[in-house]
């Protein structure tokens, strides 16, 4: 099960806007990490675009979106990723020792089955 938790804003920033950086945590089953991220693009609430930024550890980045859409009598909510660059020597030890790093196909459906039951026991009741 891959983990996102709340983002901390940096640099004063207190909310998602274009060029914002925030730092986000994450984990993996045992494993946690966290790297600094930028917001490509926002328009609230119907979607969100962030990469992650690289660094000398970490030198990948990715670029994740989630969007809405509405359907008929409902929403549709796509996430997207993408690897914008990554050195040879990463990709060959992720796809080695991270294989869903490469085909996150069952992560992300994971991620939106998570989204839809936390949605659904907030959502307000009808009468």
């Amino acid at each position: 099960m891959w983990s996102v938790a709340a983002p901390k804003w940096l640099n004063g920033t207190t909310a998602a806007t274009a060029g914002a950086r925030f730092k986000g945590k994450n984990r993996r089953n045992a494993t946690r990490w966290s790297r600094i991220c930028e917001v490509l693009e926002i328009d609230p609430p119907y979607r969100l675009v962030w990469r992650t930024l690289p660094t000398r550890l970490l030198p990948d980045s990715t670029r994740w979106e989630f969007e809405l859409a509405a359907t008929n009598g409902g929403t549709t909510l796509s996430e997207r990723m993408q690897v914008l660059q990554i050195p040879a020597l990463y990709e060959r030890l992720f796809a080695t020792m991270l294989p869903q790093h490469r085909d996150r196909t069952s992560d992300l459906q994971g991620d939106l089955q998570r989204i839809k039951e936390r949605i659904e026991t907030r959502a307000p009741t009808t009468a």
